[in-house]
């Protein structure tokens, strides 16, 4: 998604691969690797991750929320 190249550096709290404490690289063309860490993971519902090293936006918080369809694409 948006031309990044992920790559996870650690899995999380009870060897989930989400799971709270997990971490990724994020790389973006040029521009300096950052981190990510997962704080929060409900699976196939929700996680929650904070920009930890290496981005003017360090400190962000985001969320992820997943939701269920049921095969049919998106209304545009």
């Amino acid at each position: 998604m948006f031309g990044l190249e992920v790559s996870r550096l650690g899995d999380g709290e009870n060897g989930e691969r989400n799971g709270v404490g997990s971490r990724r690289q994020l790389r973006m063309g040029p521009l300096p690797p950052f981190e990510e860490r997962s704080r929060s993971f409900d699976p196939g519902e929700r996680i929650v991750y904070r920009i930890t090293r290496g981005s003017l936006l360090r400190g962000h918080v985001g969320t992820m929320t997943f939701i269920p369809t049921d095969g049919a694409p998106p209304d545009v």
